[in-house]
């Protein structure tokens, strides 16, 4: 009998196998598809390369400024899918080879539970039962979209669909101001698309501050908002796809050539048969307790199928976390400190409580924000847009930290450190920044918490 099965070889999963073979355990990896789950294959990684080179060919409408001339410049948007494909496939070979010289068994196939230790696994030469001390679900999420009239007319797509399109669309229209529908709203707009955005909220997750300064950046690009109301229906025009929802005036619409469904995505518990081995869910997700173990003994989850934050790398701190355990360490998972990214052009970050948390639990707390155009690593490199916002205790202990602009993803490792480790204000500013970096205006944000930045009036 082997130590760990795992369902599942997206980040939870192929992570799970990976450490267990370092740790000596036996494990079974189970995936119907390639490992790298939606992230590596359909999701973070695909994306974040086309946002690459969105962004380049955003970039070269200035390089005049920078005293590059260029005579005219193209997108050629077929080498921008084939550059995406080639990255994912690289990324996806990597892990396949790691998987293998860790001597990790994988199986091809999809898995359904006979009971908490067994599971029947269909693969292409049949079906064969599988036996383990403990198993992990690591099924990820699907896609979840609101069934609405007309989602089945040509040219509703969904974003597996979008990520391989052929084309840039005249006028893309997105439902969904969630973190997939505002990346894709902002790669197509730079590729020169006329794009609306829908939905009934925008990054609800994020500080309302935040909030507010990225859609109004966004809408200095040209992107189009139609915020506040659900979307009603698409009916099909001579001249494109009537798209209907709720406006401030009641019902209105626009006419596009493309509609993308993006309203969010929901824990993917298909074909597991979760009763036969006593694990309790529901629609949200699996439940688990404060160790990710299941109702049934020896049954863990991690991911997205559990519901909370689906983020790549919390599926993976999670799943190292599990095998850890079973190996004998001891002690509770830490969310503390849980950083998230949306890479929209500019991208955010975000680690820690909002500054509406903040007033919620009716905590005194100072905030201070640190400008980017007062950063002189952000003048030479021409992104002075957005901000450094830092949320302390009265005492100085950090709260949470939001950051606006260029780099944002890169720099919230600092304050997700800070964070974590209950690092105050002092302890971060006193540490010696380099310059000129756009770290030193998360060292300003944090000063100015306590009135000491010196770049700032």
């Amino acid at each position: 009998m082997e130590d760990l099965l795992i369902i599942g070889g997206g980040p939870a999963g192929y992570a799970a196998a990976l450490r267990a073979a370092q740790l000596g355990l036996k494990s079974i990896l189970i995936e119907k598809d390639r490992p790298g789950g939606t992230c590596l294959n359909r999701g973070c990684i695909p994306t974040k390369a086309l946002i690459k080179s969105a962004l380049l060919y955003e970039q070269m409408a200035d390089l005049a400024s920078f005293g590059i001339n260029t005579a005219e410049y193209t997108l050629d948007f077929t080498k921008v899918q084939e550059r995406k494909a080639r990255v994912t496939e690289d990324l996806v070979k990597g892990i396949e080879m790691l998987l293998e010289k860790k001597g990790v068994i994988t199986v091809k196939g999809t898995a359904t539970f006979l009971d908490s230790q067994r599971v029947q696994v269909l693969t292409e030469e049949g079906a064969e039962v599988l036996e383990a001390k403990n198993i992990l679900i690591a099924t990820g999420s699907k896609a979840f979209d609101p069934p609405i009239p007309g989602m089945d007319l040509p040219g509703v797509i969904g974003s597996d669909e979008i990520l391989n399109i052929d084309h840039v669309p005249k006028r893309l229209f997105v439902s969904g101001a969630s973190v997939i529908g505002l990346e894709f709203a902002s790669i197509f707009l730079a590729f020169g698309s006329e794009v609306h955005v829908s939905g009934r909220t925008f990054l609800k997750r994020e500080d309302a501050e935040i909030q507010r300064r990225l859609q109004n950046l966004l809408r200095r690009k040209g992107m189009k908002f139609h915020l506040g109301g659900r979307l009603q229906r698409i009916e099909q025009r001579e001249d494109g796809l009537e798209v209907y929802f709720e406006g401030k005036k009641g019902e209105e619409s626009v006419i596009v050539d493309s509609v993308l469904m993006s309203a969010g995505r929901i824990a993917n518990m298909d074909g597991l048969d979760l009763k036969a081995a006593g694990v309790e869910f529901d629609n949200k997700g699996i439940h688990v307790n404060e160790f990710l173990e299941t109702s049934a003994p020896g049954v863990y989850a991690a991911g997205d199928v559990i519901g909370g934050e689906m983020l790549a790398h919390v599926a993976t701190h999670e799943a190292l976390y599990i095998v850890g355990r079973i190996a004998g360490e001891e002690g509770p998972i830490d969310y503390r400190a849980v950083p998230a990214c949306t890479f929209t052009i500019p991208e955010l970050a975000s680690v820690g409580m909002t500054e509406e948390e903040v007033k919620s639990e009716g905590l005194p707390y100072k905030s201070a924000k640190f400008p980017f155009i007062a950063a002189s690593k952000a003048q030479c490199d021409g992104s002075t847009d957005g901000f450094v916002k830092v949320l302390t205790s009265e005492e100085g202990k950090i709260l949470g930290v939001h950051i606006l602009g260029a780099g944002a993803s890169e720099l919230i490792a600092e304050a997700t450190l800070a964070i974590a480790h209950d690092m105050s204000a002092e302890d971060l500013y006193e540490t010696i920044h380099a310059h000129p970096t756009l770290p030193e205006a998360l060292s300003e944000a944090v000063m100015a918490t306590q009135g000491l930045a010196i770049h700032q009036l």
